[in-house]
């Protein structure tokens, strides 16, 4: 998964100050292939939010150990929460953009997480109606004909397996939504 690296880092700071290590732990444990997040990509998106105003150096939680303490611990500025609300209003690029809203959002951001997966469920039914309007393989070459009708037929169920799981999540969402213990102040 090459995750949007800079939001995922944006939002997991805006939930709690860290430190570059846990956040690589992290960030590892949200990607689908823990590899594809190497630590110096990791430094060079913090650099850059950093240099933004988006995030900056703060004091560690008292509560962290001695170890550590001393590390340097970083938090979401004011100007990096309001980039970070900018983020989730928008609509998701790609399915790993819509995993990292999901892995970053808090209760507060849930009506704008159901707005995005519920786009994003009419996005994927849209491309499954196109791809079952288009005509199957046919043509002189059989073979030719034959592959472009297993690869349609693959596509299909693809979609048709992304769009189940696209509602079973907005479903769920919904369901937080109504769960008077999720509800925080904006």
């Amino acid at each position: 998964m090459m995750l949007p690296l800079k939001s995922a880092v944006l939002g997991l700071l805006a939930r709690e100050p860290s430190y570059t290590h846990r956040l690589h732990e992290q960030l590892r444990a949200l990607a689908e292939d823990p590899d594809a997040v190497p630590r110096s990509s990791l430094y060079h998106a913090m650099r850059g939010l950093e240099e933004g105003g988006l995030i900056e150096e703060c004091a560690p939680d008292p509560s962290a150990s001695p170890h550590e303490r001393r590390r340097r611990f970083y938090s979401a500025t004011a100007e990096g929460h309001a980039e970070l609300e900018r983020y989730l209003t928008g609509a998701p690029t790609s399915h790993d953009d819509l995993r990292v809203r999901v892995a970053i959002s808090r209760p507060q951001d849930l009506p704008l997480l159901i707005h995005a997966v519920r786009n994003a469920e009419a996005a994927t039914l849209q491309r499954l109606e196109r791809l079952r309007r288009r005509p199957a393989g046919t043509g002189p070459d059989r073979w030719v004909a034959v592959c472009a009708t297993l690869l349609a037929n693959h596509d299909a169920g693809e979609l048709e397996s992304r769009v189940e799981r696209l509602r079973e999540m907005r479903v769920v969402l919904e369901k937080l939504r109504a769960d008077p213990r999720l509800r925080s102040p904006r």
